[in-house]
């Protein structure tokens, strides 16, 4: 089985606000998509998946123009959850902005949550039932849109599985870039996942 993670284009910027699921592209990130919907329009694929936030969906509409398989939406393959109360928010803001360095310094602290926000664990968990997911369909070829955040957690997990070695992962973030409107390439077979491509490049 080969999936083909595709980050969605770029989303439409507020400076310095958080985003919401209904945040949609932009005219670079329409740009972005049609690329990647002409880069991957010879290949066969069995399920096209997208996560249903405003501009993964956008991004997996224009996909599915080229490639001609519907839409198959999946709260699993959404971003990274941050605080409800903080969409369209200013980053800035004093309370916010306090809130979020309490999150960011928690973040590897499994019992610990200031409101409704994924932490590692959390996102660890649902990358794993993604992945689970994914293997279930029992298709050959299958493109997923989805975020980031995400999917450098879901990469880093077929990498170094569940460790508590934490530091691992804030590095791997920090040198690992999953950018918009590019496509990762995982194989799946003999209950073993391969990493083949990130970004459209060797990894």
């Amino acid at each position: 089985m080969l999936i083909y993670f595709i980050r969605h284009g770029q989303s439409l910027q507020t400076d310095h606000v958080f985003q919401s699921p209904k945040t949609p592209l932009s005219d670079v990130g329409i740009a972005q998509a049609q690329a990647v919907a002409k880069e991957i329009y010879t290949i066969s694929f069995n399920l096209l998946i997208s996560s249903p936030y405003a501009r993964a969906l956008q991004t997996a509409e224009i996909i599915e123009q080229s490639i001609k398989i519907p839409i198959t939406k999946n709260e699993l393959f959404t971003e990274r959850k941050m605080p409800t109360s903080f969409e369209g928010k200013p980053v800035g803001e004093a309370a916010i902005s306090l809130a979020h360095q309490q999150i960011r310094q928690n973040f590897f602290n499994a019992d610990w949550h200031h409101e409704d926000e994924e932490n590692f664990f959390d996102l660890q968990t649902r990358a794993r039932a993604a992945r689970e997911w994914i293997v279930a369909q029992n298709k050959e070829s299958v493109a997923v849109v989805t975020h980031g955040y995400f999917l450098a957690v879901l990469v880093y997990d077929i990498l170094f599985g569940k460790t508590e070695n934490y530091h691992l992962f804030r590095q791997f973030k920090k040198n690992t870039e999953f950018s918009n409107g590019k496509i990762t390439t995982v194989e799946y077979g003999a209950q073993a996942w391969k990493i083949m491509s990130v970004n459209g490049g060797l990894f």
